[in-house]
């Protein structure tokens, strides 16, 4: 009989699933428009992976990996979350999104020599997040799949535990210009992959940023 594998081996089994997800992921097209098909979203369960293609609700202690396209201003993860829970993210380290030619993981950018016209009002009261940088990762609520109107949305710059004040579909873009027809995403790049667990209630709290 096959010894089962302790802990410490199926995390690390895990892990090498997960990076291996993670460099097939990134190299896949982006998604230019809304009508494309869905960002992939796969579920891990018990080392094995199994692709998502309807809405799913987590259980406690599962994972789903989750790519987020530069170019799409509304990337519906099929993730479903209700108000109470709270989440890990965490984007995978390594990878990069680019705004037409300047590349960023998920803290975003700046640049002193573009900061002068992209904090026009214009420019930055357009983006879903103001006071955050270009191109910061977001995280929202939308109460429904395709509705553009967020009830919750909140910066995820690094690995945290995030909480849920609504419940819908949880939806991840980058902090970008949103103004003619989202004409500004148009040319953003790549794409960052995420890895979304499920907390238990006892192990939630707030994260600080």
């Amino acid at each position: 009989m096959k010894p089962e594998m302790d802990h410490s081996e199926r995390h690390w089994n895990q892990r090498w699933l997960v990076t291996g997800l993670a460099v097939f992921l990134s190299l896949m097209p982006t998604v230019s428009d809304a009508s494309a098909t869905p960002p992939t979203l796969i579920i891990l369960k018990g080392g094995k992976s199994e692709p998502a293609h309807q809405p799913v609700r987590l259980s406690v202690g599962e994972t789903a990996v989750v790519t987020v396209p530069a170019a799409e201003p509304y990337c519906d993860s099929r993730l479903l979350v209700s108000a109470g829970e709270s989440y890990q993210i965490e984007p995978l380290p390594g990878l990069k999104w680019q705004d037409w030619w300047i590349s960023s993981g998920p803290e975003g950018y700046s640049r002193w020599y573009l900061d002068w016209y992209m904090n026009l009002p214009l420019f930055s009261q357009a983006k879903p997040l103001p006071k955050e940088r270009y191109f910061v990762l977001c995280g929202a609520v939308h109460t429904s799949s395709g509705q553009k109107k967020a009830s919750q949305i909140f910066p995820i710059k690094k690995t945290g535990l995030y909480p849920i004040s609504h419940g819908g579909h949880l939806v991840f873009f980058a902090n970008d210009t949103r103004v003619a027809g989202n004409f500004f995403y148009r040319n953003n790049r790549g794409c960052l992959v995420l890895l979304v667990s499920k907390r238990a209630p006892e192990v939630s709290r707030t994260h600080n940023g």
